[in-house]
């Protein structure tokens, strides 16, 4: 009877310490989440400066700073559409002071595409501050008229059309690979590593044809220097209603949309979650440089994905893509 009670008391005993123990590192998590951010915070940015993505990052942290008061420090870590900046975020202490703003693509088709060290699961959604709709551009003296024009003189002439992407695994990377598969042509694919790198070397001559964000895209159209040929989202993009999707144009599996958005480690508190989604969505409705340029460019979310919404978006995303990716033999 003495054993029994002994054993009674020992796992009573290390049921109550292990109680103890839960509640005191909550508690410890509680006051951090409380305290945060105590000093500035590391925004890892996976596209080039200059590209829509970069500028839209560095506008929504400028104007959450003040609901945060900390500053937000833009990093620009270019490469493998978006994949070495989340391999880098992925991997960082989840503390809430190295975030990740990226364009989805990065985490719902570059892991389908290539073997990495990130996954989607390895992030927590924070907040969607834009969105776009790709356009695929020429120069403006350019023979090309539509994108079955481009195709033609690929099939003409294989290997002498190149196409300039933001990276491997972003959207105009993969409409670019699909149409290629589609019409059987020889057409080089060339990741550059954002917009801004892919409207030069297309100005440049060096890719024939570029595929970008259309905020990048609109100044260069609207000062003549480069035609819209094609869109290609599941419909006309705000600020380009002339142009044709690539669905119009004879590619009806082609619909890729993309946002861009904040995320953090897995294992960030959620209460610093919460802050850091509290002060971008202040950000986002404060009048301001953000919410101004935004608007005039085109990428401005009138209704934001945030939490629970973002992180379902994202998995029916990848889901999605990840069947495109592997029907059209692009995937690893």
């Amino acid at each position: 009877m003495k054993a029994k009670k002994r054993v009674f008391r020992f796992i009573f005993m290390t049921l109550l310490l292990g109680m103890i123990f839960i509640l005191g590192t909550g508690s410890v998590a509680g006051v951090f989440a409380q305290e945060y951010p105590t000093r500035p915070i590391d925004m890892i940015i996976s596209m080039a400066p200059g590209a829509a993505a970069d500028i839209g990052a560095r506008l929504i942290a400028k104007a959450a700073e003040p609901f945060l008061g900390k500053e937000i420090v833009p990093i620009n870590k270019v490469g493998g559409g978006g994949a070495i900046a989340a391999g880098l975020v992925a991997k960082a202490k989840p503390d809430g002071y190295t975030i990740l703003s990226t364009v989805t693509a990065t985490l719902t088709n570059v892991p389908h595409m290539e073997s990495l060290t990130y996954s989607l699961d390895d992030f927590i959604p924070v907040f969607e501050h834009g969105y776009l709709t790709p356009v695929f551009i020429v120069k403006a003296d350019s023979p090309y008229k539509t994108m079955k024009d481009v195709v033609e003189a690929a099939r003409k002439k294989p290997g002498t059309i190149n196409f300039g992407v933001p990276g491997a695994g972003t959207s105009p990377d993969i409409a670019g690979r699909m149409i290629a598969d589609q019409e059987k042509v020889d057409m080089a694919i060339v990741p550059l590593g954002g917009s801004a790198p892919s409207i030069t070397a297309l100005l440049g001559g060096h890719v024939a044809v570029a595929g970008v964000s259309t905020p990048a895209a609109i100044p260069q159209i609207k000062a003549g220097k480069v035609r819209a040929l094609a869109t290609i989202g599941a419909k006309r993009a705000d600020g380009l209603a002339d142009t044709p999707t690539l669905v119009e144009q004879g590619y009806p599996n082609i619909k890729l949309d993309e946002l861009y958005i904040i995320v953090v480690p897995k294992g960030t508190p959620r209460a610093i979650v919460d802050k850091l989604e509290n002060a971008l969505r202040k950000g986002w409705a404060a009048e301001g440089e953000y919410k101004k340029t935004a608007k005039a460019t085109y990428m401005y979310p009138t209704n934001p994905l945030s939490g629970a919404k973002l992180a379902e978006w994202l998995k029916e995303q990848s889901t999605i893509n990840g069947e495109i990716i592997k029907k059209a033999k692009l995937g690893k």
